[in-house]
């Protein structure tokens, strides 16, 4: 898929983030606001802890297998999972 403003995806942030404004979560609901490139995008992101954060030049996270989730602890955006 390409990304387009107004398409949702996850924003994962890196993990020493994760605390605050955070409220301990890794992944969140994110809007597309800018379009860089394929896999770079701007967000605004939507946390439980804080209304929303702004996150510029972001990128694509590698698509990984169903069964193994991100231990990188890199920052960056997926598209959600799909449900058959």
């Amino acid at each position: 898929m390409k990304p387009t403003i107004g398409r949702v995806v996850i924003y994962r942030q890196p993990l020493p983030e994760i605390e605050k404004p955070w409220n301990g979560t890794a992944e969140h609901p994110a809007i597309i606001t800018r379009v860089w490139s394929d896999t770079c995008v701007n967000l605004h992101v939507f946390c439980d802890a804080n209304p929303s954060i702004v996150r510029c030049s972001v990128v694509q996270l590698p698509e990984l297998p169903a069964d193994v989730k991100n231990v990188s602890g890199n920052s960056g955006w997926r598209w959600p999972d799909r449900f058959s």
